[in-house]
């Protein structure tokens, strides 16, 4: 197996602040619905300031959990429910709920 520098799926989720809770988040919401970053860090349970500066929502839109669009007061964000990390974030709440 080669070995990369690039962190895998576990340590990405574990090394950027608030990204396991907006993760769990996603998994709540509603995926027909666009959400500012103040609605993800409230759904998160995080602050503002914590999200900003974690930049996870970021992070997983660039992996595929959100869609992004911008508008005239920011970025907004959808769920992609169809994704690989949307349906395997899913898939392993399920597990654990078991």
């Amino acid at each position: 197996m080669e070995q990369t520098d690039a962190p895998d799926g576990w340590s990405l989720l574990a090394e950027t602040d608030g990204a396991a809770a907006l993760l769990d988040a996603a998994l709540r919401l509603d995926p027909d619905e666009q959400y500012t970053s103040t609605e993800l860090a409230d759904a998160a349970g995080l602050t503002m300031k914590d999200l900003y500066l974690s930049d996870a929502p970021a992070m997983l839109a660039d992996r595929g959990l959100f869609e992004t669009a911008e508008t005239d007061d920011g970025t907004v964000y959808r769920v992609d429910a169809d994704s690989e990390a949307y349906e395997a974030a899913a898939m392993f709440a399920a597990a654990l709920a078991e």
